[in-house]
């Protein structure tokens, strides 16, 4: 893509910022501010392995969860956990849509 206007790249670069993006990631081809490409370069790595995280702690969340209600009775520390679960799990996706990965 070239031209700004993508979430991701207006959170690293700040608005208007011409990025040319390939399946490798974006190449930053004129910074704001007098960035340096391999700062935005860095900061956008560094977003997309947090959301890889997001995503597999999310996932693994919904996997304990299923589990939990799988079971015909809770006992009241099988409750608790669940509904810990149940808010971990909201925390994790209101995160990835904070980075705009939903």
């Amino acid at each position: 893509m070239v031209g700004g206007g993508d979430r991701l790249t207006d959170a690293l670069c700040g608005p208007s910022v011409a990025v040319q993006s390939d399946a490798m990631g974006a190449v930053v081809t004129r910074t704001p501010r007098g960035r340096g490409a391999e700062e935005v370069v860095m900061r956008k790595e560094k977003l997309d392995h947090e959301v890889q995280k997001l995503q597999r702690e999310h996932q693994e969340l919904e996997q304990r969860l299923a589990r939990l209600d799988r079971q015909v009775f809770l006992n009241p520390h099988e409750e608790l956990e669940r509904k810990r679960l149940q808010k971990l799990k909201l925390f994790k996706k209101d995160r990835m849509a904070e980075l705009g990965a939903i």
